[in-house]
């Protein structure tokens, strides 16, 4: 230990090698003071008059009054100890108080959607209500007939709201305008088909703005099937809603199955003939090729057809046909 003008060179082996007792544990220890001024000298009490806080070096005499930082905590050995504990205490405290950056809460998760509950709210195509429905499948060239015989359905405030990173922070979205189609699946041993879900699509443009255009509800292995599709001589299978219509009107029954097949066709396709409608695309074709050796393996005939060239899907062929009957509403506007 040495004494250098105001400055204290102490260490902690200098204070544990003059009080050998000293406790050791806990954010604070106390040791008999080994300077000259107190001479060695003890409280009467527990406790020795040198407390050194642990976590910072610094110590302080109680007794003689001296303080200092321990040399094993100094990182500048050329300043004065008090000054090196003053800026050590400094930076702690702009450590607390520095401007933590608010975290913005995720949105609450929304409880169990209730899309059977929205069904049952949702109104036929011929209410009134269900003029934007309506609108939007001729807008398609598909007339609503077949879509209403088929159940499908308007609802104001479909599905759930959504939440969306952009560039501009998290955005929210609320419920929309939707065309809700029936989800259905035959029942086991009944003979009759059951709502096991519903496929809505947002009539209001939002999918643009980068938000979802379709949302489904449910499960079960439903499909959305035209009138006459569960007993029609040939089984045709397409994607989505729109395009089973677009077969509909023109007299042939359809089921639409997305990508996947779902599990019950095992039972209802042996000797029948299967037309694979899947859109004219990369995951259109492959979905066809996945289905085909499954289908035979279940005992159906299995054909292959494409939309025509430079058509998506069988429901962008239906609208290219109406344009095609009628120039005029192709014409641009004047």
């Amino acid at each position: 230990m040495m004494t250098t003008g105001t400055r204290i060179d102490l260490s902690l082996a200098d204070l544990e090698r003059g009080d050998p007792r000293a406790r050791s544990g806990g954010r604070e220890r106390r040791f008999r003071c080994p300077l000259d001024a107190c001479d060695g000298a003890t409280y009467r009490g527990p406790d020795q008059p040198l407390a050194l806080n642990v976590a910072t070096g610094v110590w302080k005499c109680h007794r003689c009054e001296s303080s200092g930082l321990l040399t094993d905590y100094r990182t500048d050995r050329t300043a004065n100890p008090r000054d090196a504990a003053l800026a050590r205490t400094g930076r702690a405290l702009a450590r607390a108080t520095r401007p933590r950056q608010m975290v913005q809460e995720p949105e609450p998760k929304p409880g169990t959607w209730p899309w059977a509950a929205q069904w049952d709210d949702s109104v036929p195509l011929t209410a009134r209500e269900a003029m934007p429905a309506a609108e939007y499948v001729m807008g398609r060239g598909i007339r609503w007939g077949p879509a209403h015989d088929a159940g499908a359905r308007f609802h104001p405030r479909y599905g759930t709201g959504q939440s969306l990173d952009t560039p501009d922070g998290r955005r929210w979205r609320d419920p929309g305008p939707a065309i809700v189609f029936p989800l259905t699946a035959p029942g086991s041993g009944t003979g009759t088909w059951a709502l096991t879900g519903v496929s809505g699509r947002y009539l209001d443009g939002r999918e643009a703005q980068g938000w979802r255009k379709v949302q489904t509800g449910g499960g079960g292995g439903g499909v959305f099937a035209t009138l006459g599709a569960a007993h029609a001589d040939a089984l045709v299978l397409v994607e989505g809603p729109m395009d089973a219509l677009a077969w509909a009107q023109e007299g042939v029954p359809a089921i639409a199955v997305g990508t996947a097949l779902p599990g019950w066709l095992a039972t209802h396709v042996l000797g029948r003939q299967v037309i694979l409608a899947q859109d004219a695309d990369t995951a259109g074709d492959a979905a066809a090729d996945r289905h085909a050796p499954v289908l035979t393996g279940w005992g159906a005939h299995v054909t292959r057809t494409r939309p025509p060239d430079g058509c998506k899907d069988w429901a962008e062929a239906a609208h290219r046909a109406v344009l095609a009957r009628w120039p005029r509403w192709n014409a641009p506007a004047t």
